[in-house]
């Protein structure tokens, strides 16, 4: 499971080092909960091609994936939306609308 939980201090510690630096910050929500191309690049383990894995698929829009990934968005957003150096937040990397490992 590619989503580890602790890992907003270090966005946090980002953040501060940026605003000390002036250092714009441009975040990439990279992969998204349920894969959002079925690629392994997108956190989707099965793809890795290693027997016993794990199944690839792609259903980022699947209703339980598609709400916490716009719950992080969200959050990501609003937390970091009065930082001066926050340029915005990518929302999906590489988004296929179909592939052969569609959920």
């Amino acid at each position: 499971d590619p989503f580890i939980g602790g890992q907003f201090k270090y966005l946090e510690r980002l953040f501060r080092w940026c605003e000390r630096y002036s250092v714009a910050v441009l975040l990439d929500f990279h992969g998204l909960m349920g894969s959002q191309n079925g690629g392994i690049t997108s956190g989707n383990c099965g793809a890795c091609g290693i027997e016993g894995c794990g199944e690839t698929w792609q259903g980022w829009l699947m209703p339980d994936e598609r709400v916490t990934n716009l719950a992080v968005i969200a959050n990501v957003s609003k937390h970091f939306a009065g930082s001066p150096v926050f340029l915005g937040l990518s929302v999906a990397n590489e988004v296929a609308v179909k592939s052969s490992h569609y959920a």
